[in-house]
């Protein structure tokens, strides 16, 4: 039943944050519907921070927050068009996750900022692997200029069959 990392918990982690010199928040569930996300950006203002997303809960309002709060790198989560990723392969997730990928460009351009820099994670499926080219040159379209690729960890046998592995 867990769901957030609580303020406390941050806290305790505060030897290790004192000495760090970049802070990446990330989860098992979506980072940004954590309800304490501002505190802890808050708290890291002199850290390089990263923060993962699969880009759903972005909307101008969440990124202008992100903006104010100085987030360095905003890594998104996008695998194509496969049913083993984020929007099970559908069109209009994949067309919605570039649409704001536009308005987080817009927006920073709006505002005359360079942060967050944008980031994109691609988890490599037997679905999506021939896709690579396109998503990365609609990512550098959209100047998105790092891609890492990794592969999808399967922990069932139905994702086990649609990773690389099989």
């Amino acid at each position: 039943d867990y769901k957030y990392l609580t303020p406390q918990e941050f806290e305790a982690l505060s030897p290790w944050i004192q000495n760090a010199s970049h802070v990446a928040l990330v989860g098992l569930g979506e980072t940004l519907n954590s309800p304490h996300l501002e505190y802890f950006l808050e708290t890291l203002k002199d850290k390089i921070t990263f923060i993962s997303t699969s880009g759903v809960p972005l909307n101008k309002k969440v990124i202008e927050k992100l903006i104010h709060a100085q987030l360095h790198y905003l890594n998104l989560s996008f695998d194509g068009k496969t049913t083993a990723g984020h929007g099970g392969g559908r069109d209009s997730y994949i067309n919605k996750f570039w649409e704001k990928v536009g308005l987080i460009q817009k927006i920073k351009l709006a505002l005359n900022v360079s942060h967050p820099i944008l980031h994109l994670t691609v988890a490599v499926d037997s679905e999506n692997m021939n896709q690579l080219d396109k998503i990365i040159s609609s990512a550098q379209s959209r100047n998105i200029s790092s891609v890492d690729l990794i592969y999808v960890v399967p922990h069932t046998l139905a994702l086990y069959e649609k990773s690389v592995f099989a």
